[in-house]
């Protein structure tokens, strides 16, 4: 019996989901003049921070902000908001400014924790929304009757078990502890088996809410805002979980719509992003970004269009194929229903062109559109749909949130049915009914049973019949595969596959080279041949004599600056603590400009210092072969610019903070190393990513004008 009561209660419990806590509540929102927090007037509130923009609407702001433990203000432009908010993201609003400050949360009224400022500081009255915090909570998730399942490890992880201190005791110990993300304690259960008070706490690591476990009762977790992963960004290549399973080519576009006289009244915002979402009457479906299900949002075709009688009377009676505007996923205009309106002629002749836009086909095109009704002016207002191929102009991803909510299979259907097939892995089963007209009359009778796995790309149209074979040159001629071209592939094979690092010879046949197939988003092309450029440099370099407190200093910030001035740095740890190194260059230019001037080195505030009281030793450089460099390759560490990747600001991740209205990124507030995305400028140094080190764009000189 008391058995049988135990696995009741191990199951009851096991069946409990984790309790998301109310993590921030807001005090009444206020009307305001900015972001400055009473700069130029009654003097800033003490601590003011300006985090950084974001672009969204109330809801979305208010999270954001919520789920951020430093943001203790937001305020958003509601007067002129695509200008307030030209140095968002996405350059437009909607938007809303994240800001820091000492004096809350508390309960009071908004205008009172952040009031307005004066001057040059303010913002045209009454032009701005803004919300004060009342309430932030250390802890957003309570688990009962579980444990952490995934824990994810970062810089500084410990845990760090006790036993004999009590629940209240093990909560204040994470709460007054920065690094503390999440602590697991024993409850009554295990107090009533005998086990003593035990306390978890857990330092820099993640614990990912849907691994918390529910099957283990006798425990309380806590979760603070910082033990959640951040969700990384989506760029390019297949859906998240069709993990290029699919048939087609990876989708690398999304949609633009922009209208004539900027916002219509009977149609999505102006200058939009629309994305990939599904496949309706043999056509692609695209969604708005941040309101995918929101009001005629969706861009979808209807191939028997009958409502013209309500676009005013045009082409009343008519039957045609049409482009509409439609809400997803209820389609109500598609069966039988109606919202806003139709692209295109009753004839139906722009409609296949708009359709090839919509498949990527065609780049742009510009047609009308025909409103519901003409009540606010003209009866119809001409619609511009543009193919953006830039991710970042595509909001850093090219699919739709509802495409990733799919299965494999459904995203495989809808991605199969509107985007070209990529070249098959297998031969034909039906051959060309045209082979070549001169085959070889002297086939081999005995072809070899071992041919080579590595056979010449390029032999020779006459080899020597007498070769040289007891001196043959130490100094060989070292093929390669052409100049570097904007893309990162050489000229030989200048046709990158999207979301790939392959270079083709055309599309998509004569496979050549890899990029990088160590990094390349698809894994199965890591063993692929890396190309090789005819105007690459290579050297080599090592570090010896590093003492143990040198080694993190100089292998995350000395050689992480250095990898700055490359195409590529691959670092190559040795058991005793020194490093062999090895140096990409695009051309002998840029190797030339490194090595001859070291200003950089001496313009970062103990940099020069640290490195000349280490004794680090550093050995001449010399130039090496390719064949020399690419064994190491695989077996080392290839060294992250200090700049680091683009974020969705546009800055770099190591000098992440966007000066509001400017193209200027900082490593601080508002000081430390800076950088300007604006690459046409020369008053500060352009910032640098690690994604351009294969785009083949000439590297920027930054060593006179660095800034500290």
């Amino acid at each position: 019996m008391m058995q049988s009561l135990f696995i009741f209660s191990v199951v009851a419990l096991a069946a409990f989901a984790h309790t998301a806590l109310t993590p921030y509540t807001y005090n009444d929102p206020v009307i305001s003049n900015g972001f400055y927090c009473g700069h130029g007037a009654s003097g800033a509130v003490a601590g003011y921070r300006l985090l950084r923009t974001f672009n969204g609407n109330e809801e979305q702001c208010k999270v954001e902000c919520g789920n951020d433990v430093e943001c203790m203000v937001f305020t958003m432009p509601i007067a002129h908001a695509d200008y307030e908010c030209r140095g968002s993201p996405s350059g437009s609003g909607p938007c809303c400014f994240l800001i820091y400050v000492d004096n809350a949360p508390r309960e009071a009224t908004s205008n009172s924790i952040c009031p307005n400022s004066a001057g040059g500081y303010a913002r045209a009255a009454n032009s701005y929304r803004l919300w004060a915090k009342k309430t932030q909570a250390t802890y957003v998730i309570h688990q009962t009757g579980g444990a952490c399942g995934a824990v994810t490890q970062l810089a500084g992880y410990a845990a760090d078990h006790q036993s004999g201190i009590s629940e209240a005791a093990c909560r204040e110990k994470c709460t007054n502890d920065a690094e503390c993300t999440f602590y697991s304690t024993l409850n009554h259960l295990a107090y009533a088996s005998g086990w003593p008070r035990h306390c978890m706490i857990y330092k820099n690591a993640y614990c990912d809410p849907e691994q918390l476990t529910a099957s283990h009762p006798w425990f309380e977790t806590y979760l603070k805002s910082s033990a959640i992963p951040p969700v990384e960004p989506v760029t390019s290549g297949p859906p998240m979980s069709s993990n290029g399973k699919c048939a087609s080519v990876p989708l690398d576009y999304c949609l633009k719509i922009t209208w004539e006289g900027g916002h219509s009244v009977y149609a999505p915002a102006h200058g939009k992003v629309f994305r990939l979402g599904d496949v309706l009457n043999g056509e692609p479906v695209f969604l708005e970004d941040e309101d995918e299900t929101g009001h005629a949002s969706a861009i979808t075709y209807m191939p028997s269009f009958t409502k013209g009688s309500s676009l005013a009377g045009y082409c009343a009676g008519s039957t045609w194929p049409a482009v509409v505007l439609d809400d997803y996923p209820s389609y109500p205009h598609n069966n039988g229903g109606w919202r806003w309106g139709v692209a295109g002629s009753c004839t139906g002749t722009e409609t296949s062109d708009v359709l090839s836009v919509l498949r990527g086909t065609t780049d742009t095109i510009t047609t009308a559109f025909r409103a519901r009704t003409n009540s606010y002016g003209p009866a119809h207002r001409d619609v511009k749909i543009d193919v953006v191929r830039d991710v970042m102009e595509c909001g850093g991803r090219f699919y739709s949130d509802a495409l990733f909510s799919k299965s494999d299979a459904e995203q495989c259907t809808i991605l199969d049915a509107v985007l070209p097939m990529a070249p098959t892995q297998t031969p034909t089963d039906e051959p060309s009914a045209h082979p070549t007209l001169t085959p070889t009359d002297e086939p081999s009778v005995h072809p070899t049973l071992t041919p080579t796995s590595n056979p010449t790309l390029h032999p020779s149209s006459s080899p020597s019949l007498n070769p040289t074979t007891d001196q043959p040159s130490q100094n060989p001629t070292m093929y390669s595969d052409g100049i570097l071209l904007q893309n990162g592939c050489p000229s030989d094979y200048p046709e990158r596959y999207p979301g790939t690092n392959r270079c083709f010879g055309h599309v998509w046949g004569n496979f050549g080279c890899n990029i990088d197939p160590k990094h390349d988003p698809a894994s199965h092309h890591a063993s692929d041949r890396r190309c090789v450029y005819s105007d690459f440099v290579y050297v080599k370099t090592s570090h010896t004599n590093v003492p143990e407190w040198m080694r993190q200093y100089l292998t995350d910030t000395i050689q992480r600056k250095v990898a700055q001035y490359m195409y590529e740095y691959v670092r190559c740890a040795k058991s005793d603590g020194s490093y062999e190194d090895f140096y990409t260059f695009v051309n002998e230019a840029q190797r030339q400009s490194f090595e001859g001037n070291n200003d950089w080195f001496i313009q970062f505030p103990g940099m020069k210092d640290m490195w000349d009281a280490s004794g680090v030793v550093q050995s001449s450089s010399i130039d090496i072969h390719r064949d020399e460099y690419m064994p190491n390759y695989q077996s080392c560490t290839k060294v992250v610019p200090l700049g680091g990747t683009r974020t969705s600001n546009g800055c770099p991740s190591r000098i992440p903070l966007r000066y509001p209205g400017t193209d200027r990124c900082f490593e601080t507030m508002w000081k430390g190393e800076w950088c300007n995305v604006n690459a046409n400028q020369n008053a500060d140094p352009v910032c640098q990513y690690e994604e351009d080190r294969h785009l083949g764009t000439a590297i920027v000189d930054y060593f006179t004008n660095v800034q500290c």
